[in-house]
C-alpha cells in the first residue's frame, strides 16, 4: 500500500514547464516559500556552479511545519516532489544555477486542488472547506 496521493506515471500529464537562471548580478536570486500548482514537481538542474540556491522544504508534503531540509541541485540530476510541499529557493550567494521546471497534473482532471496555488503558511488545499457539520 503507498501513499494515498500515488498516482500512476500513465495517469500524470504535462501540464507546464519553464526555465529559470540565476546568478550573483540578480537583486533577488530566491524563490519565497511557495506550493507548486501541480501533482507532482520535477526541477532539473541544467548547470551548477554557485554556493548556496538550494531548494528548501519544510515538514512534509501533508504536515507542513518549521523544521526543514534543503537539498543541494546538483547539475544532471532532479529533484522530484509533490507540488503541494511548501518549500522555497534559498539565496544564490556565489556563481550561477539554471534549471528546468516541469509540472505534471493527474491526467484529465480539471480544478485540481493540487494544481492550483494554494496559501504559503502551510495549509492544506481543502483546510478553508466546512465540514459537514458547519
Amino acid at each position: 500500500d503507498g501513499p494515498r496521493d500515488a498516482v500512476a506515471a500513465a495517469d500524470l500529464e504535462l501540464y507546464d514547464a519553464f526555465s529559470l537562471y540565476y546568478d550573483e548580478k540578480q537583486v533577488d536570486t530566491t524563490f519565497n516559500k511557495h506550493r507548486d500548482p501541480s501533482h507532482v514537481t520535477v526541477n532539473v538542474c541544467l548547470h551548477s556552479d554557485c554556493e548556496g540556491s538550494n531548494v528548501e522544504f519544510f515538514g512534509t508534503a501533508d504536515a507542513p511545519s518549521d523544521e526543514s531540509f534543503a537539498v543541494t541541485m546538483r547539475e544532471g540530476h532532479a529533484v522530484v516532489h509533490y507540488g503541494r510541499h511548501l518549500h522555497q529557493t534559498t539565496p544564490l550567494r556565489r556563481g550561477t544555477r539554471a534549471q528546468a521546471v516541469l509540472y505534471y497534473k493527474r491526467r484529465g482532471v480539471v480544478g485540481d486542488n493540487d494544481a492550483t496555488y494554494h496559501s504559503y503558511v502551510g495549509e492544506r488545499p481543502d483546510a478553508h472547506q466546512p465540514s459537514s457539520g458547519e
